[in-house]
């Protein structure tokens, strides 16, 4: 084999390497209201199969809501109107929350999905 060859060969495996740990590292929760393990109240909306489940949640004012991403895209959770839901892009295992502190409908979908589409009614 040349050795020029050889040594572009074993330099792509090198760079593919690097790549693959590197990604591997970057897992990480994030949440523009706070990292949430669990949810006490719960009021959790787990995302798979590019659905919210539930779709549509009652809450009362002061309520913590905890979105769970259980599915292989990444998904956010973003305000039909206005800027009160407007989270990260959300990986798999990842996690949001937000306290709803004043009552009304919170219409929201996936800014990368805008077919996925869920309410929180807040009383």
């Amino acid at each position: 084999m040349n050795k020029k060859v050889a040594i572009g060969i074993i330099a792509a495996i090198v760079i593919i390497a690097l790549l693959g740990f590197g990604l591997m590292g970057n897992k990480k929760v994030t949440s523009s209201q706070g990292v949430s393990s669990s949810n006490s109240n719960g009021n959790e909306i787990i995302i798979n199969g590019f659905r919210f489940s539930p779709d549509n949640l009652n809450v009362k004012v002061g309520d913590k809501v905890t979105w769970v991403n259980q599915d292989s895209a990444g998904h956010t959770i973003t305000s039909d109107s206005g800027s009160v839901l407007n989270s990260p892009i959300l990986k798999n295992g990842e996690s949001f929350s937000f306290t709803f502190t004043s009552t009304g409908e919170y219409s929201y979908h996936c800014s990368i999905h805008p077919g996925m589409k869920g309410k929180i009614i807040v009383s």
